[in-house]
Order: C-alpha cells, then structure tokens, then sequence
C-alpha cells in the first residue's frame, strides 16, 4: 500500500469475492487508479515495484493491465 499510495494511486475496487456473470475472471477483483495513464507505466517499470514484482507473479493467475479511464 505505501508504495501504491507513493505513487499517487487510489483503489477503486477491492472485490475478494467476484461475482462473475461472464467471461472469465480471477476471484479477486483489484482496480486501481492512476493520476495518468504515464504514472501507472513509471509505477509498473520503477525499481520499487520490480523489486517486488516476483510475489504477484509468483503467487497470482491473474492479469495486470494498464488503460486509459473515462473522460
């Protein structure tokens, strides 16, 4: 979280529960906000979250992406 929070982020949603109608999905439902489609790319590529990258990837099926929001 203090890393997320360095970066300007908030959390959107935190489902540990999704309700999956269709399509496939994990059971856990995160999204986060950025304050700019280039902080969420300097967040993923920084040095900090590399460092720690290997426990999402280690212990997650899930997908991270990055995409623009709403207007």
């Amino acid at each position: 979280m203090p890393l997320l929070e360095s970066h300007g982020t908030e959390i959107i949603v935190a489902d540990l529960d999704t309700d999956i109608r269709e399509g496939d999905a994990g059971l856990r439902t995160i999204v986060v906000r950025f304050p700019s489609t280039e902080a969420a790319r300097g967040f993923y590529e920084s040095d900090e979250y590399g460092a720690i990258r290997h426990f999402r990837t280690d212990n997650s099926t899930g997908t991270l992406v990055i995409c623009d929001g709403l207007d």
